[in-house]
Parts: C-alpha cells; sequence; structure tokens
C-alpha cells in the first residue's frame, strides 16, 4: 500500500468528524479544507477567528483560551461526539502535558511515540519509522513500547506480520554500544512470541536492513532485511535525522501519527507540509 492506497481508504471509511483546535490563521488550516472536500471529514472548529471565512456550514465554537478549546475538543472525542483531534500547531509542551495526564484517559499504558511513514524509494511501499519526535533517547523498556505502539498501527494497516529492524551502527552485539544490545534484546523478546506475530530482527546496521544478500554475508538469516516494514531507530538524533533526509533532500512523500493513545489524534511536526498534514488526516481516519 503507498498513500494513494491511504486516501482511497480513507474515502471509503469516511467523513468522519473532526475536532479542529486553534486559529483561523494556521497555514494547516488549508490541508484540513482539503480533507474535507477529499471526502475524509466533517469538521467542527474550537478555537479563535472566522473558521466559516469560506465555509458558512460549519460548526464553530469561539474560545480565544486554547488550552480551553484543547480540553474541550479532546473532550468531544472521548465522548463519543466526533471521532478524531487535530491541533492546528505544532506538537508542544501543552498537548503533550495534556496527553500525557494519568486520568485523561487518552493514554494507553504505554509510553507516546511518534511513528513517521514514507514511500519506499526501492518499491514505493508504505514504510514506517520511529521514535522520530518524542522520545530522545528511550531505554529498553521505551523501546518496548515504542515496538509495541508501531505494531498496533501497522495492524490496523493490515501489514501482518510487520517486519521490524532494530537499527545500531553495526550488526554485531558490542557491550559499549547500549544500541546493540537494546536491539539484541528486542530480537530475543520477538523470537519468543513477546511481540505476537511481529518479527523484530536486530541489532541491524542500514546496509544489513536494506539487503537481504548483505545480512547473509555478515551471517544473518532473517526474514527482515531486505524486507522491513519499521525501522526502529535507537534515538531521535538518528531518526529526526534520516527523517530529514528523505522528505527534505530525497523529497518522498511522507506522513506521521501518534501511537499510545486511545483515540486518533493528529498532530503536527516541523517536517509537515500541506500534503503531509492531508495523509496524515487520512492516517487518523482509517484508526
Amino acid at each position: 500500500m503507498n498513500f494513494d492506497g491511504i486516501i482511497g481508504a480513507a474515502k471509503r471509511m469516511g467523513p468522519k468528524r473532526m475536532v479542529v483546535v486553534g486559529e483561523s490563521t494556521s497555514p494547516f488550516l488549508s490541508p484540513v479544507f482539503d480533507a474535507y472536500n477529499s471526502g475524509l471529514i466533517d469538521p467542527v472548529f474550537i478555537g479563535r477567528g472566522n473558521f466559516n471565512l469560506d465555509y458558512k456550514k460549519f460548526e464553530c465554537i469561539q474560545e480565544p483560551d486554547i488550552e480551553k478549546a484543547r480540553i474541550k475538543g479532546l473532550n468531544m472525542v472521548k465522548d463519543g461526539e466526533a471521532r478524531i483531534f487535530i491541533e492546528l500547531d505544532l506538537m508542544g509542551p501543552g498537548l503533550f502535558a495534556m496527553l500525557n495526564k494519568k486520568k485523561s484517559g487518552i493514554k494507553k499504558g504505554r509510553i507516546l511515540s511518534y511513528i513517521s511513514f514514507f514511500e519506499s524509494l526501492k518499491d514505493g511501499r508504505l514504510t514506517m519509522m520511529t521514535d522520530t519526535y518524542i522520545n530522545d533517547y528511550p531505554d529498553i523498556k521505551d523501546k518496548v513500547d515504542i515496538v509495541e505502539n508501531a505494531i498496533y498501527v501497522a495492524n490496523i494497516l493490515d501489514i501482518s506480520p510487520p517486519k521490524i529492524a532494530a537499527l545500531a551502527a553495526l550488526e554485531l552485539v558490542n557491550p559499549a554500544l547500549i544500541s546493540t544490545i537494546d536491539a539484541a534484546a528486542l530480537s530475543k523478546m520477538s523470537e519468543r512470541g513477546q511481540f505476537g506475530a511481529a518479527i523484530v530482527e536486530g541489532p541491524l546496521a542500514m546496509d544489513n536492513a536494506e539487503s537481504a544478500s548483505a545480512a547473509r554475508h555478515k551471517g544473518i538469516n532473517s526474514p527482515v532485511p531486505g524486507d522491513v516494514d519499521i525501522y526502529l531507530f535507537p534515538d531521535i538524533e538518528s531518526a529526526y535525522m534520516t527523517a530529514q533526509f528523505l522528505f527534505i533532500l530525497g523529497k518522498v512523500r511522507h506522513a506521521g501519527i501518534l501511537g499510545g493513545v486511545n483515540i486518533p489524534i493528529v498532530t503536527l511536526t516541523p517536517l509537515d507540509t500541506r500534503s503531509s498534514c492531508l495523509f496524515n488526516i487520512a492516517l487518523a481516519v482509517i484508526q
């Protein structure tokens, strides 16, 4: 599946009611209207400004206090009055703190993580990479949650069993490199069925992950190399820089989704564009 397939699937499942929180001057308002015109969503706006400048038929709730608007919007989704939440701004500490509250009922029993999607340069297939935006230096416990979040999303997209490359600087376990130890532990957990049907292989350097023959040359016999669905990065530096390289220099179509939540929440990052935001919304529609 690629992003065209995601848009097609979202059209068949939509339109879904989406709470849109923020200001009417936000540049991310345009992809919201794109999603409406594509039949993906039925928006209700909460925030500051004239959201109905060109679209008189939308419900608009004026709330100058963005925190109050955010609370109202999230409660609407929790209570079933809407299906999707989006805030028309980059994900910041205010929204993150609200989602992380134990009593909010929004967060699953795992940490939050961000999953980026891109169309593979090799075959155009939709591929995931994580965590590209939230967790700076996850430890092994965090990485278990990040893997679980990615598997949950993969299952929604009918990627089964998802094949996960636990990346490190090299493919050998080196006590001096914690990323190789974590990757090996995750791989062993997968081998013992702790991630269900998902297959985690690691540690893998990028050349081993991308090429089955390169992996076999290094003595790695696994179905993951050369057929990766999810790239698990050791830290946010390597993940975000790779995303920047692919999205800015490689010009690949991309999107993202927040993992570890009970309701579909569209979050925005500095790498998002008008088209990627539309894909983000489409991913939320099919959740």
